[in-house]
């Protein structure tokens, strides 16, 4: 007999709990460790926080108080240079509308002007303020002299501010005279914003009847020099146009649900579309020809225009000059911002930037600042009229060659087809049609394709001799019931060949429709006298 051992494991069981215990309690202790060290992190980020806010709060406050000190400097230092351009602008606004009233006395306006002039040695508004004050009081002489002097310091802005006071006193030649001035002086390559609303203004008769006709000499020698300058600028007028009418075409939804079956059918889809689509987008409702001619016959609102342009006087009267006054007048408001904003300059700073960003105004050739008017939503109707007009020349071609330059493309006759591939093979039916005329005719060839290609795929179909006799004398050959299984085949093809042919006379049926339809569009269009031309004619 073997002599059996017995090992007493209690005492390693308990040494193997105890360790356990003290790993669990090593483990609470790390875990007690992580937690600390995580609050020690949350305090450490919050502190982190709160230092970065403090540092903000005091750039901020240290920000506020440089604006404070520094924006008494800047208002000191705008007062003593050009203080006396503010008084010149308050006084030319007063004397404006004490005019208009009659409420000062000559001597009043005077006195005031001439002081002005002294104090303003460089400033070109100053002898315009003596020039009306000595127009007032019908001092000729004093009047020559003060005029000179205005266009010898700034000759535009002189030649201007006479014409919108002239036409504000109704004095419509001397008005002329001046405008016409002010326009020669303008470049047609780089043509500023504002001198369109003065030829809109022009256009549209808030100066009066032009008799001499002298700013349309203008506007047309600006043309003059835009073509001369560029060989390929009549051509890039017109592709502008055509592009133009594109744009709205691509808006003009015209397709029914008969076209996706004609775009189906006839190869030569895209020679209609490419005509019929131009046709809908000058001709429809909302077509070129409509949002042209709901431009050209509005009425414009004369009081709108004549109030604008009142408003460009006011604003030519007290704009700060460009130079070093806008830049000193610029580092006040973005100061006043600061302090708006408690010391915050990031946020000053954009602000100002939007400001600066909004008066700005990049020049750019005549032509483009007429066209622009046209496509810009908030641009006012007066404006999109006086563009029309002045480039009328360029829309009547480009007009003419967009609705033209797809029409002898335009299909007499189409070729119809349907190519569907099937289990049993390949079908492929055409046809070809003027205007539907010859349906029974397409719709028989289609039917008896359809029959032969069915009688096909049921003789294909038919139950073999061999794996039918087999199917007699076996019972069990897989073939057993083959007849049967034959049978339903054939019915299966016969009924996939009908519905097929039933879709399809269907589909020929909105082909046929949508190629009449068309035509249709098309000889109607056509009928008209002036349907390759568009009137453009000026309105007041």
């Amino acid at each position: 007999m073997s002599e059996t051992i017995s090992i007493d494991l209690g005492p390693v069981i308990r040494a193997v709990n105890a360790l356990g215990s003290q790993i669990n309690h090593v483990s609470g202790q790390v875990e007690a460790v992580g937690n600390y060290v995580a609050q020690v992190d949350g305090r450490v980020t919050k502190l982190q926080q709160d230092f970065i806010k403090m540092m903000d709060e005091q750039r901020k406050a240290a920000a506020l108080q440089r604006a404070l000190t520094e924006i008494i400097r800047v208002r000191q230092e705008v007062e003593q240079k050009f203080g006396t351009h503010k008084q010149v602008r308050d006084n030319m606004l007063g004397i404006l509308q004490a005019t208009d009233a009659a409420l000062v006395t000559t001597n009043t306006v005077s006195r005031i002007s001439e002081e002005l002039m002294l104090n303003a040695p460089s400033y070109w508004l100053a002898p315009c303020l003596v020039a009306l004050a000595a127009w007032i009081a019908n001092d000729e002489k004093l009047a020559i002299r003060a005029v000179n002097e205005a266009v010898r310091r700034d000759r535009e802005k002189t030649c201007l501010l006479f014409a919108l006071v002239c036409r504000r006193n109704g004095r419509t030649e001397t008005c002329f005279e001046w405008l016409s001035e002010y326009l020669k002086l303008q470049s047609p390559k780089n043509m500023k914003k504002s001198v369109i609303a003065f030829v809109d203004a022009y256009t549209n008769g808030v100066f009066g009847v032009d008799k001499d006709r002298i700013c349309d000499e203008h506007i047309a020698h600006w043309m003059k020099v835009l073509k001369d300058s560029n060989p390929d600028f009549d051509r890039e007028q017109k592709e502008y146009w055509k592009k133009f009418f594109s744009i709205i075409g691509a808006n003009a939804a015209y397709h029914s649900e008969g076209y996706d079956a004609l775009k189906q059918m006839s190869p030569e889809f895209n020679r209609i579309d490419a005509f019929v689509g131009r046709i809908t987008a000058v001709n429809n409702e909302g077509g070129a020809r409509d949002q042209i001619n709901s431009v050209i016959g509005a009425k414009v609102d004369m009081q709108k225009l004549i109030s604008d342009i009142d408003d460009q006087l006011s604003k030519l009267v007290t704009h700060y000059e460009e130079g070093e006054e806008t830049k000193l007048r610029d580092e006040e408001n973005e100061l006043e911002l600061i302090k708006k904003h408690r010391g915050d300059e990031i946020r000053a700073k954009k602000e100002m930037d939007a400001i600066k960003s909004r008066r700005i105004d990049v020049p750019v050739d005549f032509a483009s600042r007429l066209r622009s008017a046209v496509l810009e939503p908030n641009a006012p109707l007066s404006s999109k009229k006086t563009s029309y007009f002045l480039l009328r020349e360029y829309i009547v071609d480009a007009y003419k060659e967009y609705i033209t330059e797809n029409k002898d493309a335009y299909p007499e006759e189409i070729n119809l087809q349907v190519k569907e591939s099937t289990s049993y093979g390949t079908f492929n039916w055409k046809g070809v049609t003027k205007n539907g005329e010859n349906v029974e005719e397409l719709k028989q060839t289609i039917k008896e394709l359809y029959t032969k290609e069915r009688n096909k795929a049921v003789e294909k179909e038919q139950p073999v001799k061999w794996k039918l006799i087999l199917g007699y004398i076996c019972f069990f050959f897989p073939g057993h019931n083959y007849k049967k299984k034959c049978i339903a085949k054939q019915e299966a093809a016969k009924k996939l060949y009908n519905s097929k042919c039933v879709a399809t006379l269907n589909k020929l049926d909105a082909a046929l429709s949508a190629r009449q339809d068309t035509n249709r569009l098309v000889d109607e269009f056509c009928a008209k006298e002036d349907w390759d031309t568009i009137q453009l004619k000026e309105g007041k």
